[in-house]
């Protein structure tokens, strides 16, 4: 990285980008770089990036160095006897490259004074983690302002703050210097809903972000979910309340005849089952009604 432009060594790419706006620049392949497969999943098999004062990018691949202009020009490249997994400028016109158990110094490649140097193992630097209520749905957002080996996030949502459930995956950069916006959507939010991100490394490793909370429509009575879907001979809501509120269930064919009609208390989350053996097959609509304020949410439901 330098004042204008950051450099990302992918293994078998050298990415550029505009280092005050992220935005992708050019890239150009890495002879001899590549992936390598693991437990985890695939990562760069070779590593290793600086950037000298007068801009020059030296990154290593599994057999050599090469050193580039800011534009991607090649000016010149060093053999080396294993994959390349650091660089280093030690001072001007000296340049430290260690790898898979071997350690050099090379003069050749005529490194201009030590500007900055990203190369080490570093973990992935959480920036905001914020939530905001839509209609129905929550969106979440976060940052990064680095990664190093990354593979995922998890977007995970509680009512109570203590058991939680995974509601997407998004993936990763992988390797990044440079600020990344996030942004995920729960399209079954509680009335008050605990978000955390479980960030999860290539090789498996996982980290929680810290908990945040956003409130949708609070106190309101929710359908949440019907399963399975389609059904057959029975199917099960899923409802929520944040305080005790008693709800009318009902279910209609087609034709707009009640088939199921009953009352339930609701507090919290819980389960409410309906028997639909001996029911013709079809679809079928759901009607939930909050005796306290009238509102009401519908869900259809297929059963065969």
């Amino acid at each position: 990285m330098n004042d204008t432009y950051a450099y990302i060594n992918h293994g078998n790419s050298l990415e550029k980008r505009d280092r005050s706006t992220g935005a992708f620049l050019n890239s150009i392949a890495i002879p001899g770089g590549g992936f390598t497969s693991g437990i985890g999943g695939t990562g760069p098999s070779n590593s290793g990036i600086v950037v000298d004062a007068c801009g020059n990018v030296f990154v290593g691949s599994t057999n050599a160095v090469y050193k580039y202009d800011a534009n991607f020009n090649l000016l010149g490249s060093v053999a080396t006897t294993g994959t390349v997994y650091d660089l280093k400028i030690a001072a001007a016109g000296t340049l430290l490259i260690g790898g898979a158990a071997f350690l050099t110094s090379n003069t050749s490649l005529a490194p201009c004074a030590r500007h900055t140097i990203v190369c080490s193992s570093l973990p992935v630097k959480l920036g905001n983690f914020t939530g905001q209520a839509k209609v129905k749905q929550n969106e979440l957002k976060w940052t990064t302002t680095l990664e190093n080996n990354s593979s995922h996030f998890i977007l995970e949502r509680s009512y109570d703050a203590l058991l939680f459930e995974p509601v997407t995956q998004v993936g990763a950069a992988g390797y990044s210097d440079i600020r990344i916006n996030y942004t995920a959507t729960d399209n079954r939010p509680y009335a008050l809903t605990y978000y955390r991100l479980k960030q999860v490394d290539l090789d498996g490793t996982y980290e929680y972000s810290n908990v945040i909370s956003v409130r949708n429509d609070a106190g309101a009575l929710q359908l949440r979910s019907v399963a399975p879907n389609p059904a057959r001979g029975s199917f099960v809501l899923e409802l929520f309340s944040e305080k005790l509120r008693i709800a009318n269930v009902q279910v209609f064919n087609t034709a707009g005849k009640p088939v199921y009609n009953t009352s339930v208390n609701v507090a919290g989350k819980m389960q409410h089952a309906i028997n639909c053996d001996g029911w013709a097959a079809g679809v079928y609509f759901i009607k939930l009604t909050d005796k306290g304020d009238g509102k009401m949410s519908y869900e259809k439901v297929i059963v065969e």
